[in-house]
């Protein structure tokens, strides 16, 4: 079930929110500042925030700015009072998806909520869509995606290691090495990518015995 996070130091506007996400069965957490929006964010992976901007301590503008730092992708739309077209263009420039002006309607915070699930990358079925195109040899089509999972999930290992079965598939093998190993740096316990990499080195590993050998051979020869 989805679960947003609603940050608004007004406890009617988190109830109304609450509600109209209740209504279509998505669950929600509240927090009342940006400091405890940030804390909950680090705690727990929601599918969507909604946030206020005029809060006391931490307000939603230094909070939209807080998760862009953080590289945190979780899709954010504003809810404000705020009518004000720079302040709305800003909050744009810092990667929300939409922005909701108070008084709003119930369908208004669940088409939002709705909108948002969408823009969620589940990385498990678009490595398993990266993967097919790499084998279908659609690399570009894979690049595409696979700029998506760098962006959404900068910590993941997974983005490197299809990267890497990319450039192997295309026949550059240092370029794949590369990728492979930043994806093991990231994450040692990710087996694909670790097995893929041993797999890579123990060949030229071969391959340089196999050559050296051969050198040996022709020197003793000459």
């Amino acid at each position: 079930m989805p679960v947003f996070l609603i940050v608004d130091d007004e406890t009617q506007i988190r109830n109304m929110i609450k509600k109209a996400l209740k209504e279509i069965e998505y669950e929600s957490d509240t927090v009342a500042n940006g400091e405890e929006a940030l804390k909950a964010l680090f705690e727990k992976k929601y599918d969507g925030v909604f946030t206020d901007l005029r809060m006391p301590g931490m307000d939603g503008f230094h909070l939209l700015d807080a998760m862009n730092e953080e590289s945190m992708n979780t899709p954010r739309v504003v809810v404000s009072a705020y009518t004000d077209a720079e302040k709305i263009i800003k909050c744009f420039q810092k990667g929300i998806l939409d922005f909701i002006t108070k008084p709003f309607t119930p369908d208004e915070i669940k088409n939002a909520a709705k909108e948002m699930i969408k823009q969620r990358i589940d990385i498990k079925e678009t490595a398993q869509y990266v993967k097919g195109l790499i084998q279908q040899n659609a690399y570009g089509g894979a690049e595409k995606y696979l700029a998506s999972l760098f962006s959404a999930y900068p910590s993941s290992p997974i983005p490197h290691y299809l990267m890497g079965l990319k450039y192997l598939k295309e026949g550059s093998e240092l370029k794949a090495i590369k990728h492979l190993k930043a994806s093991h740096s990231l994450d040692e316990g990710y087996e694909p990518a670790k097995k893929l990499l041993e797999e890579i080195l123990t060949e030229q590993g071969n391959k340089n015995n196999t050559s050296n050998k051969k050198d040996q051979e022709n020197g003793e020869e000459n």
